[in-house]
Formats: structure tokens, sequence, C-alpha cells
């Protein structure tokens, strides 16, 4: 499988990710909070604009770069892999975290795509292959 699918199916997801959590910043950052005060709401919003903005960088970047040299683009691959996997493990984290909260837990969706996400970006790598790849 050639590394610009993947790049432009991971960049085009950052991108529309980083579009919908920007717009929807108030209603992300109060869910499942009944008594949010306004501070703790407007602090909530910023810290997911922000997050949305480095979505949008990311994506940005993966989007970018599918026109790089094929052994390029699978070191960018498994970057985008580990880097989907440590978010993998934050969400796990909050789930467990937060078992017993009303709100605080990742969006159900998030959890089932980012470690397809994750495989799909190592397998394409070649991450873990010691083997030369017939693409390069």
């Amino acid at each position: 499988m050639k590394p610009k699918l993947v790049l432009t199916v991971i960049g085009s997801f950052q991108v529309a990710f980083a579009i919908g959590i920007f717009f929807n910043a108030g209603t992300l950052a109060s869910d499942g909070i009944d008594k949010i005060s306004e501070q703790a709401l407007w602090l909530a919003s910023v810290f997911v604009e922000v997050m949305a903005a480095m979505s949008l960088g990311t994506g940005i970047v993966y989007l970018l770069s599918r026109d790089i040299e094929i052994s390029a683009a699978k070191k960018v691959l498994t970057g985008a892999g580990f880097a989907y996997l440590a978010m993998v493990a934050v969400m796990i984290y909050h789930l467990v975290a937060n078992a017993d909260v009303q709100g605080g837990k990742p969006p159900m969706p998030l959890m089932i795509l980012f470690p397809v996400l994750a495989v799909w970006s190592l397998y394409v790598g070649n991450c873990c292959s010691t083997k030369k790849d017939s693409t390069e």
C-alpha cells in the first residue's frame, strides 16, 4: 500500500477534526458538566481551540508530506502511528480515571478510530518490518 493514500486519509481526517472541534469548543468543553462557571468554560474552550489548532497543523503536515520521497513518507507515517498510540493511551487513562464522573471521557468513535489509524500508519510505515519493501 502506498504511503500517499494513508497520508491523504489521515491528513484529511485531522483537518476535518480540527474544524469540527474548533467550532464546537464550548459544547465539547462543557460536555457532561451541568454546573460549570463561565471562567471554567472559557478556559476549557481555549484548551479545545488550541487542540484544534494543533490538529489542523498536524493535518496540513500530513497532506504536504504526500509528495515526498517514499522512504521519508514512511517515516512520517511511523511518527503518526506512534502519535496516535500516545493519544489512545491518554484516552484510555481518562476513560479509567473518570469512570465514576459524568463528563471527561473521550468519545467512543475516537476510541475506535485512533487505534485503527495507529495500526494503519505503523503498518504502511513498515515500523516493525525487517525486510525491504517493494514500494521503495
